[in-house]
């Protein structure tokens, strides 16, 4: 049974929206309200590795529920769109976090007051841009874990 296009959006976006929330608010509770540095490695690399790891599981859902209903991975044109497409997606869901976090007080260590607002927005823009080839990789890996486990499964 083929499901449509949008139905992998949509599923992506409510992913996405769930993960990136959850991480904006253990991030702003652990250094806002806890007070928590980044002044050791071990908790930069434990921070943007739980990060990373957390915004595969959009990725993961996705590939297992197109795997199912197509039966097949996603063609390379097809997902090229869908990493596109959903960077702008995901770029318009940054832009509301940071807002939300301004709103509440939250500033990036280290910038002036008067340049946080520029400093967001040129990383935004450099992540969407980045975030394309990223959600491309982070979507072929997702298929690919996905088909290993449906081998897995079929040979057991």
């Amino acid at each position: 049974m083929a499901t449509t296009s949008a139905t992998y959006t949509s599923q992506f976006l409510r992913n996405y929206v769930a993960v990136a929330v959850v991480a904006a608010a253990v991030l702003y509770i652990l250094f806002s309200v806890m007070g928590l540095q980044m002044d050791n490695s071990i908790l930069r690399g434990a921070v943007i590795g739980g990060s990373v790891g957390a915004m595969l599981v959009p990725f993961q859902n996705v590939a297992r529920s197109y795997l199912e209903n197509e039966g097949q991975m996603m063609p390379s044109g097809e997902a090229w769109k869908k990493s596109a497409l959903w960077a702008v997606m995901a770029l318009g869901i940054h832009i509301a976090l940071v807002v939300v976090l301004f709103v509440l007080g939250w500033q990036t260590p280290g910038v002036p007051p008067a340049d946080q607002g520029m400093f967001v927005g040129v990383l935004l823009a450099l992540c969407l841009v980045l975030q394309i080839p990223i959600f491309r990789l982070f979507l072929w890996s997702a298929f690919r874990a996905a088909e290993a486990r449906k081998r897995k499964l079929e040979g057991s």
